[in-house]
């Protein structure tokens, strides 16, 4: 017997399949699903509204913040937020009280200067070994967009660190958990943490989990993602960009929700930005 059709689609209507996009053909369950007429309408590449996690030459960045913003116009966003390091250990350069105010003030010039699209003003928090955020609630309340990551002891055992990022999402500044599983790829082994326990704290604390379209990073992995929607927990994709060109790199984080099998209602920066205030609550 010969099947053929004219495209792939055609292929799999021959064969009584609904289609299965090529993200999804990992041998996870994904023709059952089609045989069933369940497959996920998956996230579609141009559905992101904005870029929700950039770094400018206020932290270790290399462009001003208008210039991150020129360049996310070019590209057809809607909004940018900006989410410098805050100052430590890690990030000497990295952003205190008095540097925050002085960055919130040039993102409302730049608001006034440019049309078409709009600066959030965010921070990159480092979470502590126990838990806490390395910036003051006062500080963390005026801005739009608060992310909080792991950058100290990323080899805790596995319960310690479920615990940590469990604690630290129920500070109630914190919008987004910036690439949990920590990994760089070729470089260091992700952290090791229930992710069903954090995807269940997640969803009922109201924090996204991010999907890092850094090439060195896909963090959340693909794998990570599938698992975590199953409860309800809802994610943020963002290039982590320090240069203009960075930007550019939004389709591998898009490519990794299709992986995990994320429809555009999973991702909160596909909403236009009064549905993003919403989320994040600014």
């Amino acid at each position: 017997m010969v099947i053929a059709g004219s495209d792939e689609e055609g292929m799999y209507g021959a064969l009584g399949l609904a289609y299965i996009a090529p993200e999804l053909r990992e041998n996870r369950g994904e023709v059952e699903a089609a045989e069933a007429g369940i497959l996920p309408e998956i996230l579609p590449y141009n559905a992101v509204k904005g870029d929700i996690h950039i770094h400018t030459a206020w932290g270790d960045g290399a462009h001003s913040i208008r210039e991150m913003a020129e360049a996310a116009q070019a590209l057809g966003y809607e909004y940018i937020a900006v989410c410098d390091h805050a100052k430590g250990d890690k990030f000497p350069r990295g952003l205190d009280g008095e540097k925050i105010a002085e960055q919130r003030a040039e993102i409302e010039k730049v608001n006034r200067v440019l049309e078409g699209i709009t600066v959030l003003a965010g921070i990159e928090c480092s979470i502590e070994k126990d838990g806490v955020l390395d910036v003051s609630a006062a500080l963390l309340a005026d801005l739009d967009i608060v992310f909080a990551a792991v950058y100290s002891a990323p080899d805790m055992e596995e319960q310690r660190m479920t615990d940590r990022l469990i604690a630290a999402m129920h500070n109630d500044n914190l919008d987004i958990l910036a690439h949990p599983a920590n990994r760089i790829l070729l470089q260091r082994e992700p952290s090791r943490f229930d992710v069903a326990a954090v995807a269940k704290a997640a969803a009922g604390l109201r924090v996204s989990l991010e999907i890092n379209a850094h090439p060195a990073r896909l963090d959340l992995p693909d794998t990570a993602c599938m698992a975590a929607q199953k409860h309800g927990v809802k994610f943020a994709i963002g290039t982590d960009a320090h240069k203009t060109e960075g930007l550019r790199t939004m389709d591998l984080g898009i490519a990794t929700a299709r992986r995990g099998w994320l429809a555009a209602g999973d991702v909160i920066n596909t909403l236009p930005l009064a549905g993003l205030y919403t989320i994040i609550g600014s």
